[in-house]
Parts: structure tokens; C-alpha cells; sequence
């Protein structure tokens, strides 16, 4: 007889603790009325997190941010873009002072 692996494998230790400090994370940012995101820029840029008040404050449904991750760029005013884009292709650590209108 023959095993087969796991189609759902049992997280360790550290990643069960990565998962529910995730978790944490996720519920606190939905009871707060400021807007929370994680934005993966590399290797492709993709939202992995949108809190819901993101969406009360500029009107896209939540999906599309997850389906298109330059749709905040159409919300910003084109004298910002400038700035904003600086802000995304800074390096990892930088510290960077930004305003936007």
C-alpha cells in the first residue's frame, strides 16, 4: 500500500501562528473606520487584503480591487499621480512623506 500525500497539509507551528495573527489582523482592520490594505508589489502587483471601509469611502466593490490592482490609480487626482507612483516604485524600507487630495 501506498501513501498519497496530503491534498490539504497541516500547517506548522510558526505558520498556524502566522495564519491566526493573520486572522487577528483582518478582524481588527474591519472594525475600524480607516482604511487598512496589503498590496504585494512583487513579482506582480495584486491586493492581498482590503478592508471593507475601503469601499464606503471611494465606491468600488471590494472584488475589483482584488481583480484589478491599478483600479485605486483611476481615484487619484492626476496632479498626484506623480507622487502615488513614487510611492509604489520606492524600495522596500523606504520612508516616504506623501499627501494626495
Amino acid at each position: 500500500m501506498t501513501a498519497e500525500p496530503a491534498t490539504n497539509p497541516v500547517p506548522s507551528g510558526s505558520a498556524r501562528a502566522a495564519l491566526a495573527a493573520a486572522e487577528v489582523a483582518a478582524e481588527l482592520a474591519e472594525e475600524l473606520s480607516d482604511v487598512v490594505y496589503a498590496l504585494r508589489v512583487a513579482p506582480d502587483m495584486a491586493f492581498e487584503y482590503v478592508s471593507s471601509s475601503l469601499e464606503q469611502l471611494i465606491g468600488f466593490p471590494i472584488d475589483e480591487h482584488y481583480t484589478d490592482p491599478n483600479l485605486h490609480l483611476r481615484r487619484v487626482d492626476p496632479r498626484d499621480l506623480p507622487a502615488v507612483t513614487a510611492v509604489m516604485e520606492a524600495p522596500t524600507g523606504a520612508v516616504l512623506d506623501v499627501r494626495a487630495r
